[in-house]
This record gives structure tokens, C-alpha cells and sequence, in this order.
């Protein structure tokens, strides 16, 4: 008798969990192309010796004219560390994955003098890469931006333009790679060098065996989902994009955004969801 009672208490929580979530959508929602899942990526990881990874950082070296030393204190089995003697400029490289990170830190007053003119900063940006031996085939949908810093002076607020910054984002079986996948080349004073970000690996497919198909079982794990950490939801668009963890695995996943309904009112937010099973 005792059971049949617990099992009861367990599926009134469990019915009173499902409908506490309320999932509804926007007339803006767009249902995403499932067809396009078909693979998830798995990366090849570098493995870099010391000789590959120094000379990485020399190429660097030869662009910026940075004198660079290996620093043994900050370096260890998987990661070698470069700095300049008065410590203004620095550049790693994990020699598991091949990611680099170069950054120079002199700063201009006001806005750095010769910053190229947008039109101008892909061509450089591309060129850098190539010489680096760092630009891939698989670069794509390259977007511009420019770091600004904001200096308050009495009443007014200056705005100076300090670098151009460009990321090269990637594509697998027509989804956007979102996460760790990129490469932003820095531009700053007369289209110097003073920044690099780049973690791009090779990757390999692996078919997947079962995916979210069809609308229906789609908007049935959005409820399930949100129904497991008790949201109400309005969701407004839900775009399906490549996720990569970080740790050699890409995943097909819907980036979910809509408004979180609460009771101290309505908040906008983003949720992601794997679409395989």
C-alpha cells in the first residue's frame, strides 16, 4: 500500500512539474531546417611539439617585430608562453589543441593613429593569416567590429576608436559554428598586428543516429526542457547552429531566444537545446 502511494506522489510532482512550464511562441517564429542535421564533428586535436609551436610564435615574431622570450615560469608541458622583457606584449600556445592568444598592450591616448578603414581591415586581416599559415579554407562570414574606450571629461563622454577587430567564423553542413571555433585578427595603429585569437582545429563527422526531425517532437523538447527547470516561456526564435564545447566535440543545437515570464514581469533570454538524441 505504501508503494502505490509513493508511486502516486511521484506522478502528481511529475504532472505538477510539466504543467507549471508554459511554452508559447511568437507569430515572429520561424520553425529552423532539421534536415540539415545530419552529423556531429569531432576535433582533431594539434599535438604540437616545441619546435612547431616556437615557430608559430616566431612567424609572429617576424610580422610584428616584437623581440618575444619563452618564459618557463608561465610555460608547462602543454602550453608555451612568450613575453617581451617589459612584459607589454604576450603570446601562448596550447600545444594540445594549437589555440593562440597574442596580445600587445601599448595603448595610444586618444584614438590609435592610421586605424584601417573597414573596407581595408579584411584584406589586412586575411593577409596576416595567410602569412601565418593560420588562414583555412573553411573561413567564412568574417564579421568587423571596432574596440572603442570611453573616457568621461566634465559633462561629456569622448568615444575613441582603438582597434579594428576581425572574426572569422566557420560553417559545417550549412550551420553556423557557434562556441569556441574562431579566428579575430586585431588591427590596431597603421594596421599593425596587436591581437590574435584562434582556435581552429581539422574536424571529422560522425553520423548521427537519431535526431529531433520534425516541428512536432521539436516544440515537444522545448516543453520537456523547459518544463525540467520550471520556466514559462515565449519563444521567439529558435536558430539551429553547430555548438562547439570547447573540448574537440561540435554538437547541432537550437539557440533558442524569447522572453522569460516571471512574476517581477517579462525578461528576455536564450536557451540552447542538443537536437540529437
Amino acid at each position: 500500500m505504501k508503494k502505490n502511494i509513493l508511486i502516486i506522489a511521484i506522478a502528481v510532482m511529475l504532472l505538477a512539474s510539466f504543467c507549471f512550464a508554459e511554452v508559447s511562441y511568437d507569430k515572429s517564429f520561424v520553425k529552423p531546417d532539421l534536415s540539415l542535421v545530419k552529423n556531429i564533428y569531432k576535433a582533431q586535436l594539434r599535438n604540437l611539439n616545441f619546435a612547431q609551436a616556437d615557430r608559430i610564435v616566431r612567424n609572429i615574431c617576424g610580422i610584428t617585430g616584437e623581440p618575444l622570450i619563452l618564459d618557463n615560469a608561465k610555460s608547462n608541458k602543454n602550453l608555451q608562453y612568450y613575453r617581451t622583457l617589459d612584459n607589454q606584449t604576450s603570446c601562448q600556445i596550447d600545444r594540445v589543441t594549437g589555440d593562440i592568444l597574442y596580445r600587445n598592450h601599448t595603448k595610444f591616448q586618444g584614438s590609435a593613429p592610421n586605424l584601417p578603414a573597414k573596407d581595408n581591415a579584411l584584406d589586412l586581416a586575411g593577409n596576416y593569416l595567410m602569412t601565418l599559415g593560420l588562414f583555412k579554407k573553411g573561413m567564412a562570414k568574417p564579421h568587423i567590429s571596432t574596440l572603442k574606450d570611453a573616457v568621461r571629461n566634465g559633462q561629456e563622454t569622448e568615444t575613441f576608436e582603438k582597434m579594428r577587430v576581425v572574426t572569422f567564423t566557420r560553417t559545417l553542413d550549412g550551420i553556423p559554428v557557434l562556441g569556441a571555433s574562431r579566428a579575430a585578427v586585431m588591427l590596431g595603429a597603421n594596421g599593425d598586428l596587436v591581437g590574435l585569437v584562434v582556435r581552429w582545429m581539422d574536424v571529422q563527422p560522425e553520423r548521427i543516429t537519431g535526431k529531433v526531425a520534425t516541428l512536432a517532437q521539436l516544440k515537444n523538447l522545448i516543453k520537456r526542457k523547459m518544463a525540467a527547470r520550471k520556466l514559462n516561456v515565449v519563444v521567439k526564435k529558435a536558430n539551429l547552429i553547430m555548438f562547439d564545447n570547447g573540448k574537440g566535440t561540435m554538437k547541432p543545437m537550437i539557440h533558442l531566444e524569447g522572453d522569460l515570464i516571471t512574476s517581477q514581469g517579462k525578461f528576455f533570454s536564450d536557451w540552447m537545446i542538443p537536437v540529437t538524441k
